[in-house]
């Protein structure tokens, strides 16, 4: 029986036990789950009228005090799961029926995030995911009703900027876009530009060395002229924002993009050919997408080339493909894994062999080169032993011993489980091999192995 089909089953026989037997049932157990309790308690308020509705979320926010809060440093998850089902109430029972109502809880909901994010650990960022989120429904309530005022809501949208606490009102203004419209974007425009006029203007290319006390104030308003910019489409406007904020360059790319996108491609490559900054290489396949658009094909194909010769860059190898002429290809590939074979970044080497189909190239690298492998990169040792143990059980073996040898070199007895499956693996595969060229067999680095690690009783004891 499928999964849905069991599921099905389960609920037609719950169903058959009658609504009121079910509803003593989930009654007590409400007593004792309070996520359950508060389900029950959204669904039956839901029931009773919207008012009750409302009148229970606000109730609920009631919770989200500092002294209820100070001992939950631990429950991200379960107190993200709680404001998740607020919201969702909020939003998918309220939100076709009273959009206000709903931008009156969501701005009561956001600015619980100062309490909540306080007291409780979000390291994992769910608690922040919610409380973003219920910023874009709160922007997108504001957009369904019709007799705002524009003006009143850039007020309030440029003063929750202003106060921008752990970073909730990152990205207010396009949540906020449609609800403002243009006489709103042009309303935060001058808020913006008004409160920038206050501080002094930044250096050029300022840098963390160079820190002033306005930096942050001056970071966040040229983001927001950044992003009203976008909404507007205004490529030159958001090159005026980040070249008030003093550092032009460090955005050649985002430039670029939006340039492009207006159909203004030799500015774009103006930009980011004087680009001189340490990531060079993310400006690559910008830059020949750019020289594509104006028929320098061979420009392109050459600088995506000299990309991949130096990173081994498996974009730019696929872009190369893409403008190499069909009877070319066979020849520019054979350049490509010899390139690879003897690339001084043996992992990327070997990754970009697997990735592109050429195992037995890949093969003959790891048993010329083994020894430079490195057993703690196992995210791209243990998938290529796997790849190549069908056809190329040496170089699969060579693969295994590498992943044990890290282990037990560093004595992490917590990952022996590893390092046994590697070494059995091995163990099957060396069956398999018949020309071990000048690599010690299986048998004899067992012995080996034995002589060195032999103290490590708990690995053999379990290997055994």
């Amino acid at each position: 029986m499928s999964r849905l089909k069991k599921q099905k089953s389960e609920i037609e026989k719950l169903a058959a036990l009658g609504p009121e037997r079910l509803a003593r049932m989930l009654h007590n157990e409400a007593g004792r789950y309070e996520e359950v309790e508060r389900h029950i308690e959204l669904a039956v308020s839901g029931q009773e009228s919207l008012q009750a509705l409302i009148a229970g979320i606000k109730k609920s926010f009631g919770r989200y005090t500092n002294s209820r809060l100070a001992g939950a440093w631990k429950k991200s998850f379960p107190l993200s799961r709680e404001l998740v089902d607020i919201r969702k109430a909020i939003v998918e029972t309220i939100l076709p029926k009273s959009p206000k109502a709903v931008c009156e809880l969501l701005e009561r909901m956001v600015k619980l995030h100062v309490a909540v994010l306080g007291n409780v650990d979000d390291s994992y960022g769910v608690l922040g995911d919610v409380f973003r989120q219920a910023v874009s429904d709160w922007g997108a309530a504001y957009a369904r009703i019709p007799d705002r005022d524009a003006k009143v809501l850039a007020m309030m949208v440029f003063q929750k900027i202003m106060s921008n606490d752990y970073g909730m009102y990152d990205s207010i203004v396009p949540a906020f876009g449609e609800a403002l419209g243009e006489t709103g974007l042009a309303e935060l425009e001058n808020l913006t530009r008004k409160e920038l006029s206050q501080i002094p203007l930044a250096q050029p290319n300022e840098n963390q060395r160079n820190i002033d006390e306005n930096r942050s104030k001056r970071f966040a308003l040229c983001h927001t002229l950044e992003e009203i910019a976008d909404l507007r489409d205004d490529s030159d406007g958001f090159i005026e924002a980040v070249t008030l904020l003093g550092r032009p360059m460090v955005y050649c790319r985002e430039i670029a993009e939006r340039l492009m996108k207006r159909g203004r491609i030799e500015e774009a490559l103006d930009w980011l050919y004087r680009y001189d900054g340490p990531h060079q290489h993310d400006t690559v396949a910008l830059k020949a997408k750019g020289l594509t658009a104006l028929g320098r094909e061979a420009e392109a194909r050459d600088m995506l080339w000299q990309d991949f010769v130096q990173t081994l860059s498996q974009a730019s190898y696929a872009g190369v493909l893409e403008l190499t002429p069909q009877k070319e290809i066979e020849e520019r590939q054979k350049e490509a894994v010899n390139i690879a074979r003897a690339h001084r970044r043996i992992h990327d080497a070997l990754s970009f062999l697997m990735a592109q189909g050429f195992l037995s190239d890949a093969a003959s690298q790891v048993i010329d080169r083994w020894k430079e492998l490195d057993g703690d990169t196992y995210s791209t040792l243990r998938p290529a032993a796997e790849k190549l143990a069908a056809d190329f059980p040496l170089a699969a073996v060579l693969l295994r011993r590498c992943l044990v040898d890290a282990i037990l070199e560093k004595g992490q007895s917590k990952h022996y489980r590893y390092a046994i499956e590697d070494l059995m693996q091995a163990d099957i595969l060396s069956r398999m091999v018949k020309d071990w060229h000048y690599i010690e067999t299986q048998e004899h680095y067992l012995s080996r192995l034995r002589d060195r690690h032999g103290k490590k009783s708990s690995f053999w004891s379990r290997y055994n």
